[in-house]
């Protein structure tokens, strides 16, 4: 049984950020799945332990490349995976549904997310989604790590490290975002890298509906009032656990 490491870009010092991470560890990742270990990292220089990372970094948007490449460090020293599944705090995840998803995958040179247009003249997979990394992609980004762009935005410039190093990205994946208005629960579902869509009105449709049985990731940013994000995080834990 292959393994997967989530590791969950965090914040503390942002308070809907830091809402999420615990909302994040009361539903989603307080369900015990075998083969998927799951760490939440942040800046500052707290003491870590087995469920948090410190990486010792400022918060902010230009040391996320900093952050991510510490995490990425700690996991091959310290931890036992055969993928990475980069989240964020306004993602849900299922964890049954993504370490199935990972059995089927390519086990070397794997570089998977949704992948769009950078504007700079190449693909990126945008960091919305997540990314899913084979462990020897890890050990080549650390590796290059001098080769990161940090003037980039993260998802982009970790897409171009893969790109300059040889790693081609795949755009394929089972992720999805989600709204919540007078109609119900709207979902944009990005199957095989296409868009697509549908409303349900009871979220246990997720378990049987063509367009979402398979979703393992489900983004919650609503940005007109950012606590509706914690209450579709409860609204799915209910669901889907």
């Amino acid at each position: 049984m292959k393994r997967v490491l989530i590791l969950v870009v965090s914040v503390e010092s942002i308070p809907v950020y830091e809402k999420l991470y615990h909302k994040q560890r009361e539903t989603w990742d307080s369900i015990e799945v075998p083969n998927v270990q799951t760490v939440f990292y942040f800046g500052g220089d707290k003491a870590s332990t087995h469920k948090v990372l410190y990486t010792g970094h400022e918060e902010d948007y230009k040391t996320m490349g900093l952050k991510c490449l510490s995490a990425f460090q700690y996991a091959l020293i310290n931890l036992n995976f055969d993928y990475i599944f980069r989240a964020n705090s306004s993602q849900y995840i299922d964890k049954k549904r993504l370490v199935n998803y990972v059995q089927d995958l390519q086990t070397n040179n794997l570089a998977l997310g949704l992948c769009t247009d950078s504007g700079k003249g190449y693909d990126y997979m945008w960091g919305g989604g997540g990314y899913i990394f084979s462990k020897d992609v890890i050990e080549k980004i650390v590796d290059q790590k001098n080769k990161w762009d940090h003037s980039l935005m993260e998802d982009v410039a970790i897409s171009k490290l893969c790109i300059d190093i040889g790693i081609p990205l795949t755009s394929k994946g089972v992720s999805c975002s989600v709204d919540w208005n007078e109609n119900g629960y709207e979902f944009i579902c990005y199957r095989e890298g296409k868009g697509g869509g549908c409303t349900v009105h009871d979220l246990s449709e997720m378990k049987t509906h063509p367009e979402l049985i398979n979703q393992f990731c489900v983004r919650v940013k609503c940005d007109r009032n950012r606590d509706i994000d914690l209450i579709l995080m409860d609204d799915l834990f209910k669901n889907l656990k």
